[in-house]
């Protein structure tokens, strides 16, 4: 099953989930992240069945621990690219100011 298939989108559902637990700033944020990644995927994101994480929920989160790159990953275009790299940042920078240390998280 895909990801848009199971939820609705952020702005469908705009901060209810992020904002019960205090992270409402990630939502936007969380929104370009997975567009991208599904424009990069070229396909929707295949989620996996709790607690099991598919490849694709595996791989995002490797990009955004930084143990994954995205260059070697996906092969899109430069545009998606470029703006995928933005959006892996700014998931990053938005982490870690949650974290409030401003350290990796």
């Amino acid at each position: 099953m895909t990801a848009m298939a199971r939820k609705p989108t952020i702005t469908a559902l705009p901060a209810i989930l992020f904002m019960g637990a205090g992270l409402g700033l990630l939502a936007p944020a969380f929104d370009s992240f997975m567009a991208l990644c599904e424009a990069a995927f070229g396909r929707p994101i295949r989620v996996g069945d709790a607690p099991a994480l598919s490849r694709d929920e595996s791989l995002m989160l490797r990009l955004i621990d930084g143990s994954q790159t995205r260059r070697a990953c996906f092969h899109c275009d430069a545009g998606t690219g470029s703006a995928l790299d933005c959006a892996i940042c700014s998931m990053r920078i938005m982490l870690r100011l949650r974290d409030g240390t401003g350290n990796r998280a």
